[in-house]
């Protein structure tokens, strides 16, 4: 999708109901070639093409559920779980404070301009009727970046998650990289919560 960024598609997800949620992972290649993995999906066809995953990333806590298949496979990559120390030039990470429910980690990788979240915003097209109404209901249907309620729940400490909005707002942002949903070039006050 980018210089040095990659999106493998998996299987939507099913949740309640019937809604189903699309599921995506990103890989990012790092300064000196080796790659990172946010968000693993079960399967990741393709990535050892492109060069060796050093790092695996588990970015918050509901997107643990591949991160023991990616260990299995890519048994020499570093874990980093909801928190990613990584001196790299290529890369910026940054936790998204106040919400410690999800406890996200987004990362910035600046080859390519790209903003990888996982539950942070979302951009997600309905499969069904069940998600179409589930996505209404949480504020992420429509095919659009969007936050969801679920977050703004969620949140615990308003100034602090403001606080970490505007790091993230600070970067170069050209593209957005979803877990759930399709990636987007983006202007990076579209992303102003």
């Amino acid at each position: 999708i980018g210089e040095g960024v990659w999106q493998i598609r998996g299987p939507s997800l099913r949740f309640i109901g019937g809604v189903m949620v699309p599921s995506r992972s990103t890989v990012l290649r790092l300064h000196g070639g080796e790659l990172l993995v946010y968000s693993p999906i079960a399967e990741m066809p393709g990535v050892d093409e492109h060069g060796a995953v050093a790092h695996i990333v588990e970015p918050n806590k509901l997107h643990h559920l591949f991160v023991a298949t990616a260990r299995e496979h890519w048994p020499a990559a570093t874990v980093h779980q909801r928190e990613l120390q990584l001196a790299d030039p290529a890369i910026e990470a940054s936790k998204i404070e106040g919400v410690p429910k999800l406890d996200e980690t987004v990362v910035f990788h600046r080859p390519s301009g790209t903003l990888v979240v996982a539950d942070f915003v979302f951009n997600m097209t309905a499969e069904n009727l069940m998600s179409r109404i589930g996505f209404a209901i949480t504020g992420v249907g429509g095919n659009r970046v969007a936050q969801s309620r679920e977050w703004r729940w969620a949140r615990k400490d308003k100034a602090a998650a403001r606080a970490s909005v505007e790091r993230v707002l600070a970067w170069p942002i050209q593209r957005v990289a979803f877990c759930h949903g399709e990636s987007v070039a983006i202007d990076p006050a579209g992303l102003a919560a």
